[in-house]
């Protein structure tokens, strides 16, 4: 040993350092050494690539921000074109209008009769032009005789317009003039929203003269709603005239003095291309423009120049979480026999989950013999079980809503015969023979449909043949008191709905509502296809409910218990309550109704064909 350390002291610094290496590595086992290696050249080859990557990185990142956000630019002015273009067309429609041009190159009529009528006929031709586009605020047209017309409802200024500093600017120009935001319209009396507007001369196709001026209004909050459009976090968009005089801007952005900071920006920007260090900024931004087609604005976008960068830091922190994964790789691999078991354990978990949420058609197949596979076992056969015990829940529950079906039915069945009987006393204390004879065959008709051969679901024709029949009964009871009319298409018919759902309707509808007016009541059956669904209404010109009213009963429908403290009477709960049971909570009752106007209630069933009874049950 001192001969080695004697020959290792003699020896080069380098090849010392070599030595040492070589004697440390071979003092460690395989699997370290491997370890170590792979850490090395992992690390290595990571930052190589790390460091060529975020260099290509950024550069791409600045060239695709710089197109998208150039490309919301475009889209973003093509939006605004398309905007005020509609409105600048409108103002040339009207400038060209003959009927516009007739009445200008006329004095005005000293009689103020045909002076109004003049105006209201030309205010309505300008407001059916505006109708056409539903973006323009106002359309207003100021003759140079004196005369002025709009397309809105608002008053016109009382001033004389032919004096305005705008008229002038606009007569005298032979080409669309524009206006930046202004508050308040120029011809007519507002609340002072900022608009802009285009002012168009109307030049006498007869005789070459200008005879006036027609301005198109837009308010600014379009254009705003358009513009703030983000680029980015923190970029926005603003619009400049050819004097780089801001014309729109977000105001949640941008303060007055900003504005002018932002002027000057847009100057430097036009001079001196894309990128403008902007020191009232407090940062250095990159300006994109587009010239506007129809005003010729310019829209400039703004993004700050540390945000199109911004991504190339999680590149970087990227590169770094790879360099720790490639060191932690060896020591992660020894950790796979452990996943072995975990990733079977968080799979039985997740179908577990899928159970507690209602999913139990999952099944977990055991992969081995070990006790994983076995507790996949016991799972599947948990599960299977479950399933079973859920059907047997389910038939019992559907021979317990045909019990409450019949139940319900019942209740609703004296009430019909109670009303008819009582009808046919009436008749015969009355002696009224004929009448009896027409109320006896009508309740055949009735107790007929009703009983319908044990069915509980029949057509919607027999259903509205069975209304038919209790309101010719009900027709001769209140003579003179109600009339009726049924309007149901006949390509309804013959779909299908639960027995006994419109009478209860109709009586309530009587009895509660146009037997409580003075003067002739009206009942109307109808009904439509909607969505896949039919929707049947009974509607009454009675007294009507106050929303307060239509509100508890609409309530009342799934409370528990009944009705009978309120206006519709039970009735209307149990036909609620069984079109919900056969059909399901998507079907049912709703209400309509007014104060003193009459009430709607709406039934809503889905189109059922002749030979799909929706579990129909019957007595037997």
């Amino acid at each position: 040993m001192p001969s080695n350390i004697s020959t290792r002291r003699s020896e080069p610094p380098l090849e010392r350092v070599r030595g040492s290496v070589r004697d440390v590595l071979s003092s460690l086992s395989m699997r370290t050494r491997i370890l170590l290696f792979f850490i090395l050249v992992s690390t290595l080859t990571v930052l190589l690539v790390g460091l060529t990557f975020y260099r290509i990185s950024l550069a791409v990142i600045r060239t695709k921000a710089s197109q998208f956000d150039r490309q919301i630019i475009e889209n973003v002015t093509e939006k605004i074109d398309a905007l005020l273009g509609e409105a600048l067309q409108t103002a040339h429609m009207i400038a060209n209008d003959p009927a516009v041009q007739a009445t200008l190159r006329q004095s005005q009529d000293p009689d103020i009769g045909h002076r109004y009528s003049k105006e209201l006929e030309l205010d309505t031709q300008l407001a059916f032009i505006q109708s056409y586009t539903s973006d323009i605020f106002c359309v207003s047209v100021v003759g140079g005789n004196g005369s002025a017309y709009r397309s809105a409802f608002y008053t016109v200024k009382e001033e004389d317009l032919r004096t305005s500093e705008w008229y002038r600017t606009i007569v005298a120009s032979r080409t669309p003039v524009w206006f930046g935001s202004h508050d308040g319209a120029f011809a007519v009396e507002t609340t002072g929203q900022p608009l802009i507007s285009v002012g168009v001369p109307i030049i006498d196709k007869a005789s070459g003269n200008c005879l006036g001026a027609v301005v198109a209004d837009t308010e600014v909050e379009l254009i705003l709603n358009t513009i703030r459009s983000r680029l980015g976090d923190t970029g926005f968009i603003f619009i400049v005239d050819a004097h780089h005089n801001v014309i729109s801007h977000p105001d949640n952005l941008i303060t007055s003095e900003r504005e002018s900071v932002l002027r000057r920006a847009a100057e430097n920007f036009t001079r001196h291309g894309d990128v403008s260090a902007a020191p009232s900024l407090k940062e250095e931004f990159l300006f994109f423009s587009k010239a506007s087609a129809v005003t010729g604005w310019s829209i400039i976008g703004a993004i700050p120049m540390k945000e199109l960068t911004r991504d190339t830091t999680s590149i970087g922190t990227t590169i770094s979480i790879l360099l720790l994964a490639a060191c932690l790789f060896d020591v992660l691999a020894a950790l796979y026999f452990a996943g072995t078991i975990a990733k079977p354990v968080k799979h039985l978990m997740l179908l577990m989950k899928k159970v507690e949420e209602g999913d139990f058609s999952v099944e977990m197949k055991a992969s081995g013999r070990d006790e994983i596979g076995r507790l996949a076992e016991s799972f599947t056969v948990m599960v299977e079980r479950i399933r079973d015990l859920m059907r047997r829940v389910h038939q019992e529950h559907q021979k317990l809503r045909a019990a409450e079906l019949l139940a319900l039915e019942a209740q609703i069945n004296p009430h019909f015969l109670y009303n008819t009987l009582d009808s046919i006393i009436w008749l015969s204390r009355g002696g009224r023979t004929a009448d009896i004879i027409r109320l006896v065959t009508a309740m055949t008709k009735l107790f007929r449909i009703g009983i319908s051969s044990g069915r509980e679901i029949i057509s919607i024709g027999d259903e509205l043949e069975h209304v038919r029949s209790y309101l010719t009964i009900q027709e001769i009871r209140y003579k003179d008191k109600m009339d009726y009319h049924i309007d149901v298409p006949v390509e309804l018919h013959h779909h299908r709905i639960l027995k006994l759902t419109l009478q209860p309707l109709v009586e309530n509808a009587i009895y509660h509502g146009i037997k409580n007016v003075r003067r002739k009541g009206f009942i109307a059956v109808n009904g439509r296809a909607e969505n896949g669904d039919i929707v049947l209404s009974v509607s009454d010109s009675g007294i009507g409910m106050s929303s307060a009213q239509v509100e508890a009963l609409r309530r009342s429908l799934d409370a528990p218990g009944t009705s009978e403290d309120l206006r519709a009477g039970y009735g209307l709960k149990n036909v609620h309550e069984r079109l919900t049971l056969v059909f399901g909570n998507g079907y049912g009752l709703s209400f309509e109704s007014e104060k003193s106007k009459g009430t709607t209630v709406s039934v809503r069933i889905p189109k059922l064909k002749e030979n799909d009874d929706h579990g129909e049950t019957g007595p037997g």
